[in-house]
């Protein structure tokens, strides 16, 4: 276990389902304003048999960067510097050494007019991704109804999908997971109806109420990448010049975990 890894549990769906895929230690890199900087910074997750996973937070680099790196895809100036990705039936493999595509992880277009294979996914598909960055709300929340269509076939199968980026209402509600991204971390991951319903950290407030994220390199570079944005860490110390730790909360759903210095546990949204 590193050192940003968050342990929570899925959503309640595929809570007791095997682990279908394992990221450990991703981190990864975009030249941006003339200088190399890193973007995913020890990135940690499982991904269990027919779970739905949305990831949001930072649509401008850190997600797609995301996306490309899990479906070895990589675009021009990624730089991917440490971590394995590992389908459970299959050898793990280092995305800095991947010059083709994902074997068991496909890219999914669920604009699609006609998918090109019969089933949800091409033969030995575990894992399917999909991006929502870049599209209007109208346009991502097509999308994602197209792809709540799939969901029954997906499941038949044990398909496992990633959705990233994409309105925060239509992933929770299509998601059985979510987590979410804030200066390359993942800074909160638990249920979608807990994140959902009772949001810890601030960035994770702001997607839900729909404020969106800050733009990538709007942090200090120090402490919280969110501090000088969220109303309760502004001009806190700690929150300024320290990294936040991992904390764990119980719910309804299973359990949550937050990276920050001044959750809100008992914060809900109408």
């Amino acid at each position: 276990m590193t050192a940003h890894h968050i342990p929570a549990s899925p959503g309640p769906r595929v809570a007791a389902r095997g682990v279908r895929l394992r990221v450990r230690g991703l981190r990864a890199a975009l030249p941006l304003d003339g200088a190399v900087r890193t973007v995913l910074d020890d990135v940690n997750f499982d991904l269990r048999r027919g779970e739905r996973l949305g990831v949001l937070g930072e649509d401008d680099a850190a997600l797609p960067l995301l996306a490309r790196t899990l479906t070895g895809r990589p675009a021009p100036g990624d730089r991917v510097l440490a971590g394995t990705v590992t389908l459970a039936d299959g050898p793990g493999r280092a995305p800095a050494e991947a010059g083709k595509p994902a074997s068991g992880i496909a890219l999914l277009d669920p604009a699609a007019p006609v998918l090109p294979h019969t089933g949800p996914a091409p033969a030995g598909t575990r894992v399917l991704v999909t991006v929502l960055t870049g599209f209007s709300a109208d346009e991502a929340g097509a999308r994602t109804d197209r792809l709540r269509a799939l969901a029954p076939a997906l499941e038949a199968d044990g398909t496992a999908l990633i959705v990233i980026g994409g309105p925060f209402g239509a992933v929770a509600g299509l998601c059985d997971t979510l987590q979410v991204v804030a200066g390359g971390r993942i800074v909160e991951r638990g249920p979608a109806a807990e994140l959902r319903a009772r949001p810890r950290h601030g960035l994770t407030t702001a997607l839900r109420t729909g404020d969106g994220a800050p733009p990538y390199g709007s942090g200090t570079g120090r402490g919280c990448f969110f501090a000088a944005h969220c109303p309760q860490g502004r001009g806190h110390d700690r929150c300024l010049h320290e990294v936040p730790g991992p904390t764990p909360f119980g719910s309804p759903y299973g359990s949550v975990t937050v990276k920050c210095h001044r959750p809100a546990p008992a914060a809900v949204l109408s």
